[in-house]
Parts: C-alpha cells; sequence; structure tokens
C-alpha cells in the first residue's frame, strides 16, 4: 500500500520493462521515494532478476499477470491494463503515470509531486484525430490492416507491402454497443488522473469489440487510450483542451516525457545532455541505459 502521505497526493509510476534490470532497479528505486512504482516485465523476459534486485523495496510491485509486448503491437495494451489495474485495486490513487523502461525522471522528487499537486485534474494526455484525415500519414493508422503481434517474415512483407501500397481495408473507426468511435493517435506515455484511470479500466472490460479492433492496428499503443479517452468525457480535461490539429512525427506529441529522435532511431542520453535535460520543462526523459547514462543519472538525482 502507498504510504508516501506526507505528499498530499499519491501517486503510482507505471512500467513497460523487457531489458535491462539494473536501469530498471535504479529506475524503480528513484521512483519509489515519493510514489508506488508497478512493472511489467515482457513474458518473453526472465522476471527473475528484476524482482531480486527489488525484493526489499515495498513500495515496488511486479504484475503476476504478463503479456508478450511485440513492438508496435496490442501487447502492450495488455499490459498496461494490468499495471492499471494493479494499481487501482491495491490504493485509490489521485495520479498513474505510465512509463517505458527507458525513462528517467529529470526534475526533482519535490517538483514532480507539486506539479502534480497544482494539475491535479489535468489528463496529461495528447492526440489527433485520424478518422478524417486525408493524409496517409494518419489515416493509414485507422484504415491499413496490420500484423505487428508475433510477427515473422510473412507479416512483415505483408506489413510493408501495405505502407508502400496504401491499401485501406478498415473504415477508419469503431462501431461499438450501439456508439461510433473516431480513432485518434498521440503519444504512448501519459500520466492520467484515477478518475479517468478507472474510467479506462470499466471501458475496456466492457468494449471487447472496440479492444479487438487494435490487435490489427499500428502503433496500437500509441493509439488506444488515446482513443478511449478522446472520445470520453475526460477529452475536455486533457493537457490541451481535447484533440489538436495534425502533426506528423511523435517528436511533435511530447507530453511530459522529452526525447530526440536520431536518423533510424531516439537519442541516448549521456553525460553531455545534463544541462540540456535540466533546462527542458519536461519531468522525464528517455532514452537512457546503464551503459551510457549512469554519470548523467547520478547527477539528475542530486537536483533540487
Amino acid at each position: 500500500m502507498n504510504n508516501h502521505t506526507l505528499n498530499d497526493i499519491r501517486i503510482a509510476h507505471l512500467i513497460l520493462a523487457h531489458k535491462d534490470p539494473e536501469f530498471i532497479h535504479y529506475l524503480a528505486e528513484r521512483l519509489s521515494a515519493f510514489s508506488d512504482v508497478y512493472i511489467h516485465i515482457d513474458k518473453r523476459k526472465d522476471e527473475s532478476e528484476f524482482k531480486k534486485r527489488l525484493k526489499n523495496n515495498r513500495h515496488c510491485f511486479f504484475t503476476k499477470k504478463r503479456f508478450r509486448c511485440d513492438w508496435g503491437g496490442s501487447g502492450a495494451i495488455n499490459a498496461e491494463i494490468e499495471l492499471i489495474k494493479n494499481a487501482q485495486s491495491n490504493t485509490a490513487y489521485d495520479r498513474l503515470i505510465f512509463l517505458q523502461g527507458a525513462d528517467y525522471p529529470i526534475k526533482s522528487d519535490h517538483f514532480i509531486i507539486n506539479y502534480f499537486k497544482n494539475n491535479r485534474d489535468i489528463e496529461f494526455i495528447r492526440g489527433c484525430c485520424c478518422t478524417n484525415s486525408s493524409n496517409s500519414y494518419f489515416y493509414g493508422k485507422c484504415r491499413y490492416y496490420m500484423y505487428y503481434n508475433n510477427p515473422n517474415f510473412i507479416k512483415r512483407a505483408i506489413n510493408s507491402f501495405t505502407f508502400k501500397s496504401k491499401i485501406t481495408l478498415r473504415k477508419g473507426y469503431i462501431n461499438d454497443l450501439g456508439k461510433r468511435y473516431n480513432i485518434y493517435w498521440g503519444s504512448a506515455q501519459w500520466a492520467l488522473t484515477g478518475k479517468c484511470a478507472n474510467y479506462i479500466i470499466d471501458f475496456f472490460d466492457k468494449h471487447k469489440k472496440f479492444n479487438k479492433w487494435f490487435k490489427h492496428a499500428f502503433p496500437a499503443d500509441e493509439l488506444y487510450f488515446t482513443t478511449v479517452v478522446m472520445n470520453s468525457p475526460f477529452r475536455n480535461y486533457t493537457s490541451h483542451s481535447g484533440p489538436e490539429k495534425e502533426k506528423e512525427g511523435l517528436v511533435n506529441w511530447m507530453n511530459l516525457d522529452y526525447f530526440v529522435y536520431l536518423p533510424g532511431k531516439i537519442k541516448i542520453f549521456t553525460m553531455e545532455d545534463y544541462e540540456l535535460l535540466k533546462s527542458r520543462p519536461e519531468l522525464y526523459a528517455r532514452k537512457m541505459d546503464v551503459q551510457n547514462s549512469m554519470g548523467l543519472i547520478k547527477q539528475l538525482d542530486l537536483l533540487e
């Protein structure tokens, strides 16, 4: 249970991890100083090393139910839902923050706590509508029929052909339980209120047809949570007061998580990036790892 009572706000960090147990240890230890931490380890990975490093931390919890999380596939949706359910069945959190296993805070504990205190009712999730777009970059996300779960050569070939030929086999929206849902896309990272998180759990449990649609969507986790929130009453309380205009590239959808795109990959931050990260308005940044970022991490931990 959460014993960070002096914070006057109950915070949970939800982490999706698949590698680097040492880094996850540093991340969880840092976050557990002021929040509870829930961790999902990819089903394909041995979780024993992750658990061993954190066995004495009473603010860290691992999900018993685990899913295979292929890049871009719908397994990440199930894993994130499991994280939310684990957290909300433990404590009624005021704020749930989803991070990936290469994220790290770039602000002090005190700063992060106060930030969420001062923005108690804001849903930090961003997105734009893809359903009515005339740009293939956007309409492809809701009209292409994709295969990113359990990938193999044939599935990759089909996906490549679909992208190149722009074959649209889907309507671009979902009809379920008498309602039409337009599709929205945005950043995979989010920070939601407990009320919104509970809404998502309830929605997930009741909308099986809706959920099934995302098994052939790409990128599934960047679509699912944004679509649920932007089709809900919570859309008016998002950080940008609802859907935004179309902007290509995830770098234009940064929420509370800073990153830099290099050709073909996301930059791994090192000590050379300390002054840059310290000056950023975001609360977290990725990517970091133990091989390249330990000096940086130690300096970030000293921020007040």
